[in-house]
């Protein structure tokens, strides 16, 4: 605004500066004693930062950005499960405009950047961009930049016992088929999977994956021949393996 500090009126010669070089000029007329609001339309084209300032008076400093990118497809998936919970972070960035952008992609988990991914994307082209992780168990407050939080929950596994380990038989001549046999228990109050392994002298020989319901229990079947003779120790994960012997077979003369 421009007041006339006379009586009379007047023309103003009113000089809009960028960075000290003169911009743009007007003249103005003012009434005596009168006040004008001067109002100069421009354009600033390059991305910077500019120090703006009308003839003598106070500098003002602007910052000009570049245009935004185009944003779809955001999502955190899943949102929920047991953990270790593996989520991924998705996102299209496209560039609508005639020159190559670059898009800077950081990943938070609770606050802290877990992970950062930069691209420069060419003209109308997208960047399909996933972003992985691993979640304990809690509750988590997912994004990326500065998109909306997503709440990631993520529950505890569920805990097992075993108990009841049988194997039949326990000797015999090779190759001698056995049954092994166990009880799994679910002591929690959620369901969960448990994969029980069949070891022979410490080393595996089958496994097998089941889901067992919270306070429940489930008996595991595994059926395996043992080709050699020789004696063994049979077992199921943790629990204390049983002795097997298993002989030679016998040879028969007519």
């Amino acid at each position: 605004m421009l007041q006339s500090p006379t009586k009379g009126t007047g023309d103003y010669t009113i000089t809009l500066y960028k960075d000290d070089i003169a911009w743009d000029t007007c003249i103005v007329t003012v009434p005596g004693k009168g006040k004008v609001t001067i109002s100069m339309d421009k354009t600033i084209e390059e991305t910077g930062h500019y120090i703006l300032r009308v003839n003598d008076g106070s500098p003002v400093t602007i910052r000009v950005h570049e245009p935004p990118l185009n944003i779809t497809g955001y999502s955190i998936e899943p949102q929920s499960g047991v953990a270790p919970l593996a989520i991924k972070a998705l996102l299209n960035v496209t560039n609508p405009y005639d020159k190559i952008r670059s898009y800077n992609a950081r990943l938070y988990i609770d606050g802290l950047l877990i992970q950062e991914r930069s691209k420069n994307i060419n003209p109308r082209e997208t960047w399909e961009l996933k972003m992985e992780a691993m979640l304990t168990a809690g509750s988590h407050n997912v994004k990326i930049n500065d998109l909306h939080i997503v709440a990631v929950d993520v529950r505890k596994p569920a805990e097992f016992t075993l108990s009841d380990l049988t194997v039949t038989p326990k000797n015999g001549s090779a190759p001698l088929n056995i049954t092994v046999k166990a009880k799994v228990i679910n002591t929690d109050d959620i369901a969960g999977n448990y994969t029980a392994t069949v070891y022979i002298n410490g080393v595996s020989v089958s496994n097998e994956t089941i889901n067992v319901a919270a306070g429940s229990a489930k008996t595991v079947i595994f059926n395996h021949t043992i080709e050699e003779p020789g004696d063994y120790l049979v077992g199921i994960s943790y629990l204390e393996p049983v002795n097997v012997k298993v002989l030679k077979s016998p040879v028969f003369i007519n």
